[in-house]
């Protein structure tokens, strides 16, 4: 009977620029050829790389590739290098089928991180071995999908369809040449901007001054999202110092990612001034259970969480899912004075492991005090271009001067 090697050695894999990360030689690439020596020893290993791959791609160089990692050789696969995530459009990964070479952002090569990095790592396997096993490109973001099997877990049919219509291609310039770059890939989020919050009634949340669509720009390549728009704000393209609506301006963001019943998340939250976040599954009521930051249930409010502008810290929250598949993440943001930032991120986690910290729902900056209320049974703005159903969420604050 094959038994898996805990520890498999390889002469590959690792160009002389990534031997010099510890994290990646000693904590990432054994776990990804651990994973990937189980699943070469799965007797439906043929059939399950159809998902990724197609139902024409050349069975007997995916028996190689089997053979190869159930002996522990992995010297075929594609070296790594590790870039700056601002090579690779701030995405925490990469292939380049020109250069067969898988790009690794050094963002993600940190010591709480194992888990994510062999994610990516196992998505850019994915986008090489494409390439040798295929004649053309594999529809939509077949790395992602690979990365997703190899590690156990069981797409949903929509989580299937979205994947394959990915489109994770870009072109970057890596030394000095424009190159072809299969990506790993960030959520996009529908970012709605507000000029000011002051002395406004609930509904001014249904009435944004504008909205964009960005991706997550984490450089540390996990969930979530970053924007930090330092004394600028959304309205100043150029953030700068003395843009208009730099002051007083709120934000709210939307996107959708997958969740896993009863595995616990860990959510980590920092935001310049206040923040608000959520998780629902698509197209479903938010439940309580969906409330990531603080509730009050006994005055039936959400809370606002604030951060010192001298001294911001970032605040973690767990969420366990009561069921698997998309879900709709939501922030809710303002700013008072100063810097201004928004900074969310989530990962797989144990259960327990998060601090819950409860403030008052109260803005206060200096001697202005800025009461807030959050109400629940409000709809959301309909935006057709993200595709949100106008769905009841319970986030629309209601604004007065003190």
């Amino acid at each position: 009977m094959f038994e898996v090697n805990p520890n498999p050695t390889s002469a590959n894999a690792i160009t002389s620029l990534a031997e010099t990360n510890a994290f990646l030689a000693e904590q990432v690439m054994p776990k990804v050829y651990q994973q990937l020596q189980l699943f070469a020893s799965d007797p439906t290993f043929v059939e399950q790389l159809k998902l990724p791959f197609g139902d024409t791609w050349d069975i007997q160089k995916a028996q190689t590739l089997a053979t190869e990692w159930l002996t522990g050789n992995f010297s075929t696969l594609a070296p790594i290098k590790i870039v700056a995530s601002a090579d690779i459009n701030g995405s925490s990964g990469g292939f380049a089928e020109a250069t067969n070479q898988i790009y690794l952002a050094k963002d993600i090569l940190t010591g709480s991180n194992v888990n994510q990095a062999v994610s990516v790592v196992l998505e850019e396997i994915g986008h090489s071995i494409d390439p040798r096993l295929n004649s053309s490109d594999s529809l939509g973001d077949e790395g992602e999908i690979f990365s997703n099997i190899v590690q156990g877990k069981v797409l949903s049919p929509e989580q299937i369809q979205t994947l394959k219509t990915d489109d994770d291609a870009a072109v970057v310039i890596l030394d000095g040449e424009n190159v072809v770059l299969e990506m790993n890939l960030q959520s996009d989020w529908n970012v709605w901007r507000y000029d000011d919050w002051r002395n406004k009634e609930s509904d001014f949340w249904y009435q944004p001054n504008g909205n964009t669509i960005q991706k997550g720009n984490r450089p540390d390549g996990k969930d979530g999202i970053y924007i930090n728009w330092g004394l600028g704000s959304p309205f100043d393209d150029s953030n700068i110092s003395d843009g208009n609506n730099s002051d007083y301006f709120a934000v709210q963001g939307a996107a959708y990612a997958d969740f896993e019943a009863g595995k616990t998340y860990k959510f980590t939250v920092n935001a310049d001034n206040g923040i608000i976040v959520t998780a629902r599954p698509k197209d479903q009521k938010l439940t309580l259970n969906g409330v990531i930051t603080p509730y009050d249930t006994v005055q039936n409010k959400y809370l606002w969480q604030q951060y010192d502008d001298n001294n911001p810290q970032a605040k973690e929250y767990n969420f366990t899912p009561d069921q698997t598949g998309t879900y709709r993440v939501d922030f809710w943001s303002y700013d008072v004075t100063g810097n201004a930032s928004v900074d969310i991120s989530w990962e797989p986690t144990i259960p327990d492991s998060a601090t819950t910290i409860s403030n008052s729902a109260t803005v206060t900056k200096g001697s202005e005090s800025y009461p807030i209320d959050i109400s629940e049974n409000l709809q959301m703005p309909s935006i057709a271009t993200f595709g949100i159903s106008s769905t009841p969420v319970p986030a629309s604050p209601k604004v007065t001067d003190s």
